[in-house]
C-alpha cells in the first residue's frame, strides 16, 4: 500500500481499474466455483444414492428369488426320492466290494468316451456303463438340467444324509466325493464341506450361505446356497445350488445413472471384489482389490461416501451401502472416476479463467485510455499554472470548454491568467489610484471599527442611547453602520418593555 502513493496519477487509474476488475472477477469466480462443486456434489450424491440403492435392491431380489426356488425344490417329493435311490445303489455298490465313487467318476468323466467338462450336463445316460445309477440318473437330470439353463446356476448337487455328492448336474471333479467332516476329503473342510454339515442341522425351509471362494472342482470362484431335504421330520439329505459371479454381475452392470466412467460392484469384507468389472477383460472376483475406509464402514452397516485411492490406474469417487445375507455381509459400491464427477467445475473453472483473463485485458486498456483522458489535460493544466506562476502569461489554457471538474479547473486557471493580464496593462495612474482607494477604504474601516466600539461600550454599561453618527462614502460601510444602530436600539426597546411588564 506504501507504493500507490508514490506513482502518478496516469499510473494509479490503470492499476486502480484492473485492481477492481480482478477483486470482483475473482469474487465472483470463487463463488460460481463454490457453488458449482456443491450442484455438482448434490448431482454425484443423488446418482450415487440411486444407484447403490438400485444395485441392493437387485442383489437382494436375486437371493430371494434363489432361496424360494431352492426350499421349493427341496421340498420336491421327486428330491428325497432322488437321494433315497441313488444311496441305495451307492450302498449295493459297497457292499458288493466295488468303490461306488470310481464307478461314478468313471462312468461319467473318466472313460474315453466321456464328455469335455462343459458338455457333461447335456448328458442324460451313459447306458449300461452306468448300470443301476444311469437308470436313476436319466429319470431326474433332465428336470435338473432344466433348473439350472432357465435360473443360470452353474451347478445343482444333491449330498446324501452322511454327506455323500450323490448328484451333480455339471459332473466336475468332487461327483460322487464325501464330504462328511473326517472323510479326508480337502474339500470337507472348505466352504462347501462346511455348509452341506450346517444345512443338515437347519429346520425345514432355512437356508445356508457361503460367501464365494475359489473352488477347485470348478476351477472358477462359486458361491453356495443350501437347504435341507427332509423326509418326516428329520433332514434326509441337503440340496445345494451354485452360484455364479457372472450373473450378480450382469444384474449389476444392467444398472444405469452413472457417468461413462462409472460402475457398480460388489466387495466383500477381504475387500476382493465379488463380481467382474465391465471395464476388465481379466478376472476380478477374488482378485481385484478395492480397498477404502468406506469399504469397511459399509460392511460394518453404515452407507457412507469418500474415496477409493486407486483403481483402474484412476482415483474414484465412491458411496458405499451394506447388504447382508445369512450372516455374509458384502458393501455395494458405486463409483466414479474422480476427474468425470468434477469435469463440469473443471471446464466452467477452465471457462472462467479465459474469459475472466480477455475481460481483464479489456479493463486494462479501458484504463489506460480513461487514465490518458483524465491525466492528460490534467498535465496540461499542471504545466499552464508553472508557466503563469514564472510569469509567462501568453501560456494557453485548455479544457475549458469540459463540462466536468477539469473543465471548471481549467476556467479558474483561465481567470487568473486574465486577472494577471489586466493587472500587467494597468498604466500608473490606475494603480496609484487603485492604491490610494485601498487607503482610504482602511481609514473609513478605522473610523466605523471606532465608533462601533464606543457604541458597544456604552451598551455595556447600560447606555443603549449611543448611535454610530459617522457618514462614509462608501455605501457598504454605511450599511454595516446601520445595521450596527438598529441593533442597539432593538435592545433598548426590548429591554424597555421588560421592564414596563415587570412594573405592571
Amino acid at each position: 500500500m506504501r507504493i500507490l502513493p508514490k506513482l502518478k496519477i496516469a499510473q494509479k487509474l490503470p492499476l486502480t481499474l484492473m485492481g477492481s476488475a480482478l477483486v470482483v472477477g475473482l469474487g465472483i469466480g470463487i463463488a460460481a466455483y463454490s457453488i458449482g462443486l456443491q450442484t455438482v456434489d448434490q448431482q454425484r450424491q443423488e446418482s450415487f444414492d440411486a444407484s447403490v440403492h438400485s444395485a441392493t435392491d437387485q442383489v437382494a431380489d436375486y437371493f430371494k428369488n434363489v432361496s424360494i426356488d431352492l426350499t421349493q425344490h427341496a421340498d420336491w417329493p421327486d428330491t428325497f426320492t432322488q437321494i433315497d435311490n441313488m444311496m441305495q445303489i451307492w450302498n449295493q455298490q459297497k457292499t458288493s466290494n466295488l468303490d461306488p465313487q470310481k464307478s461314478l467318476q468313471f462312468s461319467y468323466i473318466n472313460n474315453k468316451n466321456a464328455k469335455p467338462q462343459w458338455e457333461r450336463i447335456g448328458v442324460d445316460s451313459v447306458g449300461a456303463m452306468g448300470g443301476q445309477y444311469d437308470g436313476q440318473h436319466k429319470r431326474f437330470h433332465p428336470a435338473w438340467r432344466t433348473v439350472v439353463e432357465q435360473r443360470a446356476y452353474d451347478d445343482i448337487l444333491l449330498f446324501s444324509g452322511d454327506g455323500i455328492l450323490i448328484y451333480s448336474a455339471q459332473k466336475n471333479e468332487d461327483f460322487g466325493t464325501d464330504f462328511s467332516k473326517g472323510s479326508g476329503n480337502p474339500l470337507s473342510e472348505g466352504p462347501l464341506g462346511k455348509l452341506v454339515a450346517q444345512a443338515m442341522t437347519l429346520p425345514r425351509d432355512e437356508i445356508a450361505f457361503a460367501d464365494f471362494s475359489v473352488y477347485q472342482p470348478a476351477g472358477r470362484p462359486e458361491a453356495f446356497m443350501a437347504a435341507p431335504v427332509y423326509k418326516d421330520d428329520k433332514p434326509a439329505g441337503v440340496l445345494v445350488y451354485e452360484l455364479s459371479a457372472a450373473v450378480i454381475s450382469s444384474k449389476i452392470d444392467s444398472i444405469r445413472g452413472l457417468g461413462q466412467s462409472g460402475e457398480a460392484m460388489i466387495v466383500g469384507p477381504d475387500q476382493l471384489m465379488r463380481t467382474q468389472s465391465r471395464f476388465s477383460e481379466e478376472n476380478n472376483v477374488l482378485v481385484t482389490s478395492v480397498r477404502s475406509d468406506i469399504i469397511g464402514a459399509a460392511i460394518a452397516g453404515e452407507t457412507t461416501t469418500g474415496v477409493v485411492p486407486e483403481l483402474r490406474g484412476q482415483r474414484m469417487m465412491a458411496m458405499a451401502a451394506p447388504v447382508e445375507f445369512k450372516g455374509v455381509n458384502w458393501a455395494v459400491v458405486a463409483l466414479e472416476t474422480e476427474d468425470e464427477v468434477f469435469a463440469p467445475v473443471t471446464a466452467m473453472r477452465n471457462a472462467m479463467v479465459g474469459i475472466g483473463g480477455a475481460l481483464l485485458l479489456i479493463a486494462a486498456i479501458g484504463g489506460l485510455l480513461f487514465s490518458r483522458s483524465v491525466t492528460k489535460p490534467i498535465t496540461g493544466l499542471t504545466g499552464a499554472m508553472k508557466a503563469l506562476a514564472e510569469g509567462d502569461l501568453e501560456v494557453e489554457v485548455e479544457g475549458g470548454g469540459r463540462h466536468d471538474e477539469i473543465g471548471e479547473m481549467a476556467r479558474t486557471v483561465a481567470v487568473f491568467r486574465e486577472n494577471a493580464l489586466k493587472v500587467t496593462t494597468m498604466t500608473e495612474e490606475e494603480r496609484a489610484g487603485s492604491e490610494r482607494r485601498r487607503v482610504e477604504r482602511t481609514t473609513m474601516m478605522q473610523a466605523l471599527q471606532q465608533a462601533f466600539g464606543e457604541v458597544v461600550d456604552a451598551a455595556v454599561k447600560g447606555d443603549f442611547s449611543r448611535r454610530v453618527e459617522a457618514e462614509f462614502p462608501d455605501r457598504e460601510l454605511n450599511v454595516i453602520a446601520a445595521s450596527i444602530n438598529n441593533l442597539v436600539e432593538t435592545v433598548d426597546r426590548g429591554l424597555g418593555e421588560t421592564g414596563r411588564v415587570l412594573s405592571a
